[in-house]
């Protein structure tokens, strides 16, 4: 049984091809962490060819259309892995989880490959950042005590 795993390099690989899959990406879902409003992220893939032939991956249809990448088209050889680099900007929204998809279109048949990218959504900013936006009382330059973050942020 491990000359199975051997040949298409992991566990995970291995039953992707066995369920017909062409292309394994890793990680299976990119978990981003906590994101403010207006941010905007690079993260990536790296996609493994899992079959005895290249593949192309011509374009991306993403469930957010906050997502873009210049990585494209690609040929993936067989057996090779190759990274995919995004850049998402999040829009404002409810604080809480979320998460969007980027099914890749690839040049031959087989089944989707989706890609799964997740978040938190803040509602603020995080420890050691300003408040965005930055209000700033019309006399600022006149006042003459100094306010740390901290004092601010409070």
């Amino acid at each position: 049984m491990s000359w199975i795993v051997t040949r298409f390099g992991s566990w995970n690989a291995t039953v992707t091809r066995f369920r017909g899959e062409i292309l394994v990406p890793n990680p299976p879902v990119y978990g981003l962490g906590l994101i403010q409003p207006g941010t905007e992220k690079e993260f990536g893939f790296e996609i493994q060819n899992i079959t005895d032939s290249s593949v192309e991956i011509v374009g991306v249809d993403a469930s957010c259309s906050c997502v873009t990448t210049t990585s494209l088209p690609m040929t993936i050889a067989p057996g090779e892995r190759k990274p995919l680099a995004f850049r998402a900007t999040f829009p404002a929204s409810d604080p809480g989880r979320k998460s969007f998809s980027i099914m890749l279109l690839v040049n031959r048949a087989g089944p989707m490959v989706v890609l799964k990218v997740e978040w938190e959504q803040t509602s603020e900013a995080m420890p050691g950042e300003l408040p965005h936006p930055v209000a700033m009382p019309s006399n600022a330059h006149s006042q003459t005590r100094k306010e740390t973050l901290s004092e601010i942020l409070q």
